[in-house]
C-alpha cells in the first residue's frame, strides 16, 4: 500500500479549492490507486499535543476513514470564512483519537489540534496555536489539494 505525505503549510498559496464531487469519491479514487494513509507532517507548527503531554510533529491516518473528514472539514471552513462567521469548527480523525478544534473568526483562529479524548474546547478557547485565519485557511486549502491531485492524478 501507499502513503501520501502532506506536509502542513500555514503559507500555503494555493486560491480557493473547488471540490465539485462528494468528499467519498475523492476517497474511492485514492483507494483505488493504492493509497491506504495520510502522512500529516509539519504538525509542531500547530503545537501538536499528545495524552502524555508530549508534542509531535506527524501524524498517520487512514484513507478509508479520515481522507473525507479532512476534505469536509475544509469545504466547511471556506464556508464558514466566506460568511464572515465566529463558531467552534471541530474534526475528529483516527476514530475520534485526534482532533482539529478552532475557534474562527474573520481575523484570527485559536485552535487546538491533538490527541485530547474526553476533554472540552470551550470558552475562552483554550487553543494551542493562535493566528491569522488566513493562515489556517491556506493550511487547510494545502491539505485539501494534496489530497485531491493525488485522487485525480492520471495514472
Amino acid at each position: 500500500m501507499k502513503q501520501i505525505d502532506i506536509a502542513i503549510d500555514p503559507q500555503c498559496k494555493e486560491p480557493r479549492i473547488l471540490i465539485p464531487q462528494h468528499p467519498s469519491k475523492y476517497v474511492d479514487a485514492l483507494e483505488q490507486r493504492g493509497y491506504d494513509q495520510i502522512r500529516l507532517t509539519g504538525l509542531n507548527a500547530l503545537g501538536v499535543r499528545y495524552l502524555n503531554g508530549g508534542e509531535g510533529d506527524e501524524f498517520i491516518l487512514d484513507v478509508d476513514s479520515d481522507a473525507r473528514f479532512l476534505l469536509s472539514y475544509y469545504v466547511r471552513l471556506e464556508d464558514i470564512v466566506a460568511l464572515g462567521r465566529s463558531e467552534v469548527h471541530r474534526v475528529y480523525l483516527a476514530g475520534g483519537c485526534f482532533e482539529f478544534s478552532a475557534f474562527v473568526d474573520s481575523e484570527r483562529v485559536r485552535a487546538r489540534v491533538g490527541v485530547y479524548r474526553e476533554s472540552t474546547f470551550a470558552p475562552p478557547y483554550d487553543g494551542t496555536v493562535d493566528m491569522p485565519t488566513r493562515e489556517y485557511l491556506a493550511l487547510w486549502r494545502g491539505i485539501a489539494m494534496a489530497l485531491v491531485r493525488v485522487a485525480e492524478k492520471a495514472d
